[in-house]
């Protein structure tokens, strides 16, 4: 029976009261008096010269406080101080788009987000880099300049150990495959947020959701030019990072800059989207291994090579390209390896660490060729991994440390548990086997000096307290937890930590040790060791002697494990007395420190899972089942750390597998989501390393093993059909439409290569099996069939032709489509109602130029910024101007074009959903002819509403619009554009394309529009009214009142028109007119709003148009 009082034991974490009763305050809950909240504005351009950035129109507009550029920031900050390429915010040049370019605090969140839009940046665009091959082969396209290496190479190593040529002389079967394993993102439920507050002292605090808090204190000394010790950074608690979080980051830079120039505390958190572009994720990597093997299936010889596609910026990317190659080698004995690895600069968001960062893709393209090793050798798949496994207690051919090894028990006994080795050979199922390691720690330091790079302080209070400082971040890996047993075990002070009497702090730099490992979720071995460790320094404080010289109660005094009392209410002593209890009696606070070891020497490397996935291939609605065995050490977190390992392959399950309707293909990269999760079956094997501190007692106190989900979940998802059905997977992640090929002889009067023909899928009730071919409008049926939920863009060609002609040519195949801003066209593409071959870009065929002359002209390119913010169409076409500003958000606003809004498509509920969501509902008629309309089923035509904002302005104004096509050009009236179809909603003949648009002459015009939405930022009209009237003198001598959102077309009603005409706009003129909108008003029930409700809104709107006219 153990001795041990609290290692072990099942008892709630320390730091769980705080989440469970909502007050843990997280980097966005904290608000201090006069806050101000900053937005980052983020580059449009792939790759760009930034020619001037101007920030005045900003500065200027109420309620902003304060802005800055790069120019403010301009010195290299990044978190390897070999490889530091990034600025706060971009200073000469934009290398992927979402880098941040300028910053803007205002008093409330709404203002900076619109002074974004004010802001003017001129770009001078160059090609970008966005592939492998390019970034390998393109040295005349440079992303950064000044690096030492060819083309856009960032890193490249070789690396050979063992007598290579004569591994593979000795082989007997050699295997040579190409791997290609996708990137992926973090997607945390908390983003990013910072919280800087600089005191009129001069002193600065930065509350932060980092994993890095002293690397981040380091580049703020550097880019703020403060002294580091006026700068105090607090890591708040963390809502999830898996290393997201563990670079310094732009926003954290720019809150501390506005908050040094305003002397008021800044927050800035970033949305979702622009999480997405911070990224850091998993690197795409493509991959050739070439592995020699004997007939008895034991490997010679291993060459690896690795090229990994690292964004715009180097992050972590040094540390990574060695990872993919030197970790290859810790499961299996391999006698003589080479390693090459490239990472390349490309223009994307750049990656960085990612759970097991470097491993994860190597060991899915090994364990996916050690299977077709298996085939090749007629070997069973485990059995194959038991012959060649690592021995315990040994080194790598590459001097990797390997201390205990219990995946051989493992593979036994998840054997015995799945049935592998009598399981029934039934078609349509497989069950995929593969291992995987992670080194324990990172023994070099990001800086390298002599200082401790891992430290604990443990303080006593009078009253029996204790308190535990480290630098590590507590990232739900459960460190506070460790950290707070470890000390207790040691110091024998309680028998329970519930409402704990020892607890940790957070990470406060500048008052807190450091730690090397502060953003990683292995803790145990770095700090653990000296949390150990500090107690004993501090042993004289425990004994007799040393509790009547620290005036310890009596009842305090150690009696042995566990023997002191449990205080009733929480005690801590004051900072200030530990200042100086640390400073006159080491007994009272005792410090210890661990130099850790370095990758690369002699790095602790132990091998840790074998998982196993039972997969159901072919039919609909099936999960893969895991099964999973474990080993490891006795672990300081043995009742937390289960949950842990059930999350680590529940993470891979989201990541890489989901619903499974595509034969047994996994699902693209999304978000995860609980209800396509694996089941998970997991058990734990604990073998004792030869490791120091509770290691004596059964306990380990630093782990020589690490688990890591998505390595070997890739790799055994890969591959489990191919018993079954041949296929084997070389890409990640598993689609229908991988690279695949069959292995062995195909049955008779089947296709080399293809699976034996699936179950056919049951028909929803508004499918038909002589469904037409797929439009624009109508998904291909086999792209319906891939049952995607990640909206992602379906594979497309993009042309850039330069003239209208030109574009009207590629225009006429039926499987083009063109785009312009894409604002409307790239979200349908995600969601699979445009699925275009070709996409024709119209950036070079129209102008976005806005001139005055008899009249306006307004080139079909000029965004629907220019239009809102133009001052004489503001003046003199005010409805168009309004129009125009009310459409969507700002971002989107800077992108999208008056020529697309023009063509905008028509909406409905039962049309403007997923994939996933239309398929598990039903098509309606708009993507599928012989579906009747969902609105109203007795309806001959789709009944999709028109939601353009811009048209009705237009109507009211009298354009037109310039159409150009292979035959020259011709000029129409905006409302002759549009038909009462949902679905053929636009007079456009195929190959037509909008290039201009002509306002006539003003003359006394006056216009206006107003329109009803459901939210006040950024939705479509329900309903829309412009109304423009001249008048002479006050009486109306002309008039034009249009709709739009209610009905499948915009429309000009003449009849309130004619109400207003010779009237002097007097409330019952305008009552005549409001009733002549409702009564040609036309809504359905396909939008939001009830029928009753627009039409009431389109009467009420259309009185206030016309009253403002009037005043």
């Amino acid at each position: 029976m153990s001795d041990l009082s609290v290692i072990g034991r099942r008892l709630p974490k320390v730091n769980v009261w705080e989440h469970l009763t909502g007050t843990a305050k997280y980097a966005d809950d904290i608000a201090l008096p006069r806050l101000l909240f900053g937005k980052l504005l983020r580059s449009t351009e792939p790759h760009a010269r930034i020619v001037r950035v101007d920030l005045s129109r900003a500065l200027a507009y109420p309620g902003v406080v304060a802005g800055c550029t790069g120019a403010d920031m301009p010195q290299k900050m990044g978190i390897m101080p070999s490889t530091q390429d990034e600025t706060a915010l971009a200073v000469d040049k934009v290398r992927y788009v979402g880098e941040p370019v300028a910053a803007i605090a205002a008093l409330d969140e709404d203002t900076a987000f619109e002074a974004l839009s004010l802001i003017d940046v001129e770009y001078e665009p160059l090609e970008p880099i966005l592939t492998l091959d390019d970034a390998l082969t393109r040295g005349d396209v440079r992303i950064h300049e000044d690096s030492p290496n060819r083309a856009n190479i960032f890193k490249e190593v070789h690396l050979e150990f063992g007598d290579l040529e004569g591994g593979f002389a000795r082989a007997e079967h050699v295997r040579d495959d190409w791997f290609f394993f996708e990137g992926n993102t973090h997607a945390p439920i908390e983003q990013h947020s910072a919280v800087a507050n600089f005191e009129p002292d001069g002193k600065l605090t930065l509350w932060t959701s980092t994993q890095v808090p002293h690397y981040l204190h380091r580049e703020l000394e550097k880019v703020l030019g403060l002294p580091r010790s006026h700068i105090r950074v607090i890591a708040t608690p963390n809502g999830g990072a898996f290393g997201g979080k563990s670079d310094p980051f732009g926003h954290e830079f720019a809150a501390c800059w506005l908050s040094m120039r305003t002397g008021r505390p800044v927050k800035i958190t970033l949305d979702r989207e622009e999480v997405f572009y911070a990224h850091r994720g998993r690197h795409p990597v493509k991959m050739r291994i070439r592995t020699g093997v004997r007939k008895d299936g034991s490997i010679t010889a291993v060459h690896y090579q690795s090229y990994l596609d690292g964004g715009a910026y180097a992050s972590y990317g040094i540390a990574t390209t060695y990872y993919t190659g030197a970790l290859l080698t810790v499961t299996y004995k391999i006698p003589a390896y080479k390693f090459d690895g490239t990472r390349v600069y490309t223009n994307k968001p750049p990656c960085g660490p990612k759970r097991g960062h470097g491993s994860t893709q190597p060991r899915y393209g090994f364990e996916c060729q050690m299977d077709k090793l298996a085939a090749d050798l007629g070997i069973d798949p485990l059995e194959l991994r038991l012959r060649n496994l690592q021995p315990p207690h040994s080194k790598t051919i590459n001097e990797l440390r390997v201390t205990s090894m219990g995946l051989g028990e493992a593979l036994e006994r998840a054997a015995t548990a799945t049935g592998y080795r009598d399981r029934p050979k039934v078609v349509g199922r497989g069950l995929g086997i593969a291992g995987s390691a992670y080194i324990s720690g990172a023994g070099l330091p990001i800086y390298w000096n002599d200082m401790p790079h891992s430290g604990a302080i443990v303080t006593l209070d009078r009253g029996g307290g204790v308190l535990v400082s480290c630098g590590t971040s507590e990232i739900g890996q459960g460190s506070d937890m460790m950290l707070a047993s470890v000390a207790a075990e040691e110091l024998g002070v309680l028998r329970r930590l519930r409402r704990h009497r020892t607890f940790p702090r957070r990470p406060r730099v500048v008052l807190e040790p450091r730690h090397v490992h502060g953003r990683q979720r292995r803790p145990d071995g770095g700090v653990g060791a000296p949390a150990d460790a500090a107690p004993d320094r501090g042993s004289e404080a425990r004994g007799p002697g040393g509790s009547a010289r620290l005036r310890l109660p009596p009842d305090l005094r150690h009696q042995g494990s566990g023997a002191v009392p449990v205080l009733r209410r929480r005690r801590r002593c004051r900072r200030v007395e530990a200042r100086h209890t640390l400073g006159a009696r080491l007994l009272h606070a005792a410090e210890a420190r661990r130099q850790l070891q370095g990758v690369g020497r002699r790095p602790v490397a132990g091998v840790l899972v074998l998982s196993l996935c039972r997969r159901r291939l072919g039919r609909r609605g099936d999960r893969p089942h895991h099964g999973q065995q474990d080993r490891r050490g006795a672990r300081l977190r043995s009742r937390t750390e289960p949950g842990q390992h059930r999350g680590t392959d529940r993470g891979f399950g989201l990541h890489g597998h989901g619903r499974d309707t595509d034969g047994g293909a996994g699902l693209p990269r999304r978000a995860a989501q609980e209800a396509v999760a694996p089941r998970l079956q997991a058990a734990d094997l604990q073998r004792h390393a030869r490791a120091r501190g509770h290691s004596r007692r059964d306990h380990r106190l630093g782990r020589p093993v690490r688990r890591e989900g998505s390595g070997r979940g890739a790799a055994q998802s890969g591959h489990p059909g191919a018993g079954q059905c041949g296929v084997r997977r070389d890409r990640h992640p598993l689609r229908r439409d991988s690279d695949h090929r069959r292995e062995g002889p195909g049955r008779a009067g089947e296709e080399e290569g293809a699976c034996r023909p699936r179950r056919p899928r049951r028909r929803t009730r508004s499918e038909s099996s002589d469904a037409p071919a797929p439009s624009h409008h109508g998904e291909a049926r086999a792209e319906a069939d891939r049952g995607e939920l990640m909206l992602r863009l379906p594979r497309f060609d993009f042309a850039t032709p330069t003239t209208a002609a030109e574009a009207a040519a590629l225009l006429a195949d039926p499987n083009a489509m063109a785009v312009a801003g894409g604002t409307d066209v790239y979200p349908k593409m995600k969601r699979r109602q445009f699925v275009p071959r070709t996409l024709v870009s119209l950036r070079r065929v129209v102008d976005g130029n806005i001139s005055n002359g008899d009249g306006v002209r307004i080139g079909a390119g000029a965004t629907l910024t220019a239009i809102a913010e133009h001052a004489l169409l503001r003046e003199q076409y005010r409805a168009l101007a309004d129009a125009a500003s009310v459409i969507s958000t700002p971002q989107l606003r800077n992108m999208g074009t008056l020529g697309g809004n023009l063509c905008l498509d028509t909406r409905c509920n039962w049309y403007d959903q997923s994939l996933f969501w239309r398929k598990a509902e039903g098509y309606c008629m708009k993507t599928h002819a012989e579906v009747v309309c969902r609105v109203a089923p007795s309806s001959a035509r789709c009944l999709a509403v028109a939601s353009a904002d811009t048209v009705p302005a237009l109507i009211a104004l009298g354009a037109t619009a310039t159409i150009a096509n292979v035959s020259g050009s011709r000029q129409v009236d905006i409302v002759e554009l549009y038909r009462e179809d949902g679905i053929n909603y636009l007079g456009l003949a195929r190959g037509d394309i909008v290039t201009e648009v002509r306002l006539p002459p003003a003359r006394g015009w006056r216009s206006a529009y107003l329109k009803l939405r459901e939210r006040g930022a950024f939705d479509f009209p329900i309903a829309g009214v412009a109304a423009a009237v001249r008048r002479e003198g006050a009486e109306v001598v002309a008039a034009r009142v249009a709709i739009t959102a209610l009905g499948s077309s915009p429309k000009r009603v003449d009849a309130a028109s004619e109400a207003l005409i010779g009237t002097r706009l007097e409330d019952e003129a305008i009552e005549r007119a409001a009733e002549a909108v409702f009564a040609a008003a036309r809504p359905m029930d396909n939008t939001s709003g009830t029928i009753a409700e627009r039409k009431r809104a389109a009467r009420v709107l259309t009185a206030r148009t016309l009253r403002s006219l009037r005043e």
